[in-house]
């Protein structure tokens, strides 16, 4: 009853099967997807949900920062390392649904604040888009490579 989509990316585990069925109505699942198709999916939200109880570094955390998307995780991931909390997304316990129900109701009730925080990530991103990151980290990796010792010419 709420005024919200939902859309997950991605393979779904075995074991969730059931419950998703159960969502259908609510909820669309999106096959997995190429990772030249993931702007695309990302630019459709307002907002990432990673609700992880463990997921390391999951790379889907740096490409929803990078599409400009304040991100929702859980302590248990990557999300500490690149959310500022109340700033570009928020951290919150594994295994506490209510929080984050508790934390999408707010961003419902104060848009402007959200349209806000999703400035801040976009800025924060320091870059346009994929592309300009992509030339970035390649830009990176020229210099590295410029100043190791390998890749001096012999006295």
């Amino acid at each position: 009853g709420k005024p919200f989509q939902f859309r997950l990316v991605g393979a779904i585990a075995s074991e969730a099967k059931s419950f998703c069925q159960a969502m259908a109505d609510s909820v669309e699942f999106i096959s997995n997807q190429p990772q030249n198709r993931l702007p695309h999916w990302y630019a459709w939200a307002d907002l990432f949900i990673f609700p992880t109880l463990e997921d390391g570094f999951a790379y889907v955390l740096a490409q929803a920062k990078a599409s400009g998307l304040p991100i929702l995780a859980t302590t248990n991931c990557a999300g500490p390392d690149l959310i500022e909390e109340a700033k570009t997304g928020w951290i919150l316990p594994i295994a506490s649904p209510d929080l984050f129900v508790k934390r999408l109701l707010w961003c419902n009730e104060h848009r402007n604040e959200l349209t806000e925080m999703i400035q801040r990530v976009t800025q924060s991103a320091h870059f346009a888009n994929w592309d300009v990151a992509a030339k970035n980290f390649e830009d990176r990796c020229l210099e590295w490579l410029s100043k190791s010792p390998a890749s001096q010419s012999p006295a």
